[in-house]
């Protein structure tokens, strides 16, 4: 069964953004949302580190959807996609 979700404001903006200029890496985020909001074990994506260690990282080609797991209320939150060039967390990551 789907887990339920929720998107930021940013998220939702990038999926407007993509559904007009880019048809299939939009098709390709929207099936690695579906592979995550229908996997059994949640803990197999990457956390990320430090200050966002609540946070999860998949890969979608060059690009990486940034998410949120709940557990107790068993509620994703999808938070943010960009280039890996281009996410702000990956600075703070790599300043250890």
């Amino acid at each position: 069964m789907p887990r339920k979700y929720k998107t930021s404001k940013n998220f939702d903006r990038v999926l407007a953004k993509l559904q007009k200029k880019d048809k299939q890496l939009y098709e390709n985020l929207l099936n690695k949302m579906n592979e995550i909001l229908n996997i059994l074990d949640i803990e197999h994506y990457k956390n990320l580190h430090y200050d966002l260690k609540e946070y999860k990282r998949v890969h979608v080609g060059h690009f990486v959807l940034v998410f949120k797991y709940d557990k107790p209320n068993d509620l994703i939150f999808l938070d943010d996609f960009d280039h890996v060039k281009n996410l702000q967390f990956l600075s703070t990551i790599r300043n250890y």
